[in-house]
């Protein structure tokens, strides 16, 4: 349970870096 949580979070996570990198490449590309 603990292990499949975590795994969770991690996932979570990256797709919050991977979505905040690609707003910032939207904007760095329009500006």
């Amino acid at each position: 349970m603990n292990q499949n949580f975590k795994a969770y979070v991690m996932l979570t996570f990256c797709a919050f870096f991977w979505s905040g990198n690609f707003i910032v490449g939207k904007f760095a590309t329009l500006y």
